[in-house]
């Protein structure tokens, strides 16, 4: 935009920084004011020296610069709008640099469980007096505990998608995001790797867990750690899908670059019991299947996808 001499067109006076500048009181809010440009510093300073702008009332004048400030706060607050920079723009150099990366992931354990029999509030709240004698009952008939109850279902719906020799949804994830990096030119191999057992997370392990450290060498990793199953939030309500993949991108001598945990709630497959969902175990685990590619597809834009500059 071409710069307007003011003064040479007769609206504004010539400055002079020894004039004294009228004292202005603000009213009460006008605290912070973002630091201005030097153009509108001198134009506040003009007006100030104006001779109109003298003649105006004291209570006139601090309205009509509290009005100016606000425009200037509202103007340079367009322009200092902070930018959010994604891990992937931030590690760009580094990720550049990958020619090689191993893909570690853990065998499918489906997680189910539900908080039915742990009280019968949340029933009676839902079915009145007869829901209250329903939760009392599923009460007094059930020896499990949450906990108990949880591990005991999720391994029996895991045994009975391996016994039905149902495809493993991690492995398929992690073989989907391989084909989608060795398009980006990059050498993949993938390393199925057991559950960890310890309180540390493996996304916080540096090193491969295996002896034969030279198969490693030279390789970036990029660590998966799946939660998949279903849900109820008590007996009466309907189990619904849980998927959510956690990873983590290391160069070969360890250092993070990208980490991320992805999730997906309830994507319309759900069952109103247990039974109902091992009697559709294989389509209940296809749908969860889904979610998994899915977030596949999200972890390659976030880190070997260097055509994006998205978040």
């Amino acid at each position: 935009m071409a710069a307007v001499n003011l003064q040479a067109a007769g609206w504004m006076p010539s400055l002079d920084l020894h004039r004294p500048v009228p004292n202005i009181v603000l009213p009460l809010g006008m605290i912070h004011v973002p630091a201005p440009t030097s153009q509108v510093v001198n134009l506040l300073y003009s007006l100030l020296t104006l001779q109109i702008f003298n003649g105006l009332s004291m209570k006139n004048k601090s309205l009509l610069l509290a009005s100016l400030i606000f425009g200037i706060v509202l103007i340079t607050g367009c322009t200092t709008t902070p930018v959010v920079v994604s891990q992937k723009e931030v590690a760009r150099k580094d990720i550049e640099k990958i020619s090689k990366i191993e893909i570690f992931y853990q065998p499918s354990e489906y997680v189910v469980m539900d908080l039915g029999g742990s009280s019968a509030s949340g029933v009676a709240g839902i079915f009145g007096v007869f829901g209250t004698i329903a939760g009392i009952a599923i009460d007094a008939s059930s020896k499990l505990t949450f906990r108990e109850r949880a591990s005991a279902r999720s391994k029996e719906f895991t045994d009975l998608l391996k016994a039905e020799k149902a495809p493993d949804i991690n492995a398929l994830q992690a073989e989907y995001l391989a084909a989608l990096i060795k398009k980006s030119g990059r050498d993949v191999k993938l390393t199925s790797i057991a559950q960890p057992t310890e309180i540390a997370s493996l996304m916080d392990v540096k090193k491969p867990t295996d002896n034969n450290l030279n198969d490693h060498q030279g390789y970036a990793r990029l660590i998966l750690r799946v939660t998949s199953g279903y849900t109820a939030e008590s007996a009466t309500s309907s189990y619904k899908s849980l998927a959510a993949t956690e990873y983590v991108l290391r160069d070969h001598e360890g250092k993070r670059l990208v980490s991320e945990n992805l999730i997906n709630k309830d994507n319309g497959e759900t069952y109103m019991t247990f039974d109902r969902l091992k009697s559709s175990s294989k389509v209940a685990a296809e749908s969860l299947g889904k979610n998994t590619i899915a977030q596949a597809d999200e972890i390659f834009r976030q880190t070997f996808d260097l055509s994006s500059t998205t978040n």
